[in-house]
């Protein structure tokens, strides 16, 4: 939707390391809003509304791709603290931090004209070191894993909440995850994992009478 926020696209074409150094390797990294218009007037005791703005993420390394959404209903100080606005800040510093990390083995990289104009590069996180359960095999792989050193480093910044966190971070992964052919949880050595499709749940806003709340209920299971 023209006017809402610009989207944000990153790459970088690099070389491979250690023994796969003549190697190159392309990366694409891309948020996006997502305004949502709701069939129904969704009422809280903060906020009524029939439109929100959600926040997508996609990464592709070497042709392998994935692609996450957080859902970010209207901003509630100490309820709800992630916005569209937040995920766009992480996805410009991980991007930048994410360059870092890289290095000299960067042969050409573009952003969108917006971040080189928005970023402080002042503002750097520092190198994370989370631990996955299986080593990488593939340098398509080792380049995920860095990334996900890298958003590590903007976590470490304190700065970003959780909502936008988990949104680069749920890309990268699902990313690795199919670089691996290996699922999340195995990934993560994450015990009784779900492999297959999850129960979701439908959540009914506040209502002005006992009717409405029982047809917004009627609506939910229907659908």
């Amino acid at each position: 939707v023209v006017g809402v926020m610009e989207a944000v696209h990153s790459w970088w074409t690099v070389w491979g390391e250690g023994e796969a150094t003549s190697s190159e390797h392309r990366i694409d990294v891309r948020f996006s809003p997502l305004v949502i218009h709701t069939n129904r007037n969704w009422k809280t005791a903060h906020s009524a509304s029939t439109t929100r703005t959600n926040a997508t993420f996609h990464v592709a390394v070497d042709g392998t791709e994935a692609s996450s959404e957080v859902g970010l209903p209207p901003f509630k100080p100490g309820i709800y603290e992630g916005t569209a606005e937040d995920c766009r800040d992480l996805s410009i510093r991980f991007a930048y931090h994410f360059s870092f990390l890289l290095g000299t083995r960067v042969l050409a990289s573009g952003t969108t004209s917006a971040c080189r104009e928005t970023l402080n590069l002042a503002q750097k996180g520092g190198d994370g070191g989370g631990v996955l359960a299986i080593e990488p095999a593939s340098e398509r792989e080792r380049i995920l894993v860095t990334a996900l050193r890298a958003l590590d480093g903007c976590a470490a910044s304190g700065r970003h909440p959780n909502a936008a966190l988990a949104l680069v971070e749920t890309a990268i992964l699902r990313c690795l995850s199919r670089a691996m052919g290996t699922p999340v949880p195995s990934l993560l050595d994450v015990c009784g994992g779900h492999q297959g499709p999850v129960r979701c749940f439908y959540t009914v806003g506040m209502a002005a009478d006992r009717n409405l709340l029982a047809e917004d209920v009627r609506y939910g299971s229907g659908n």
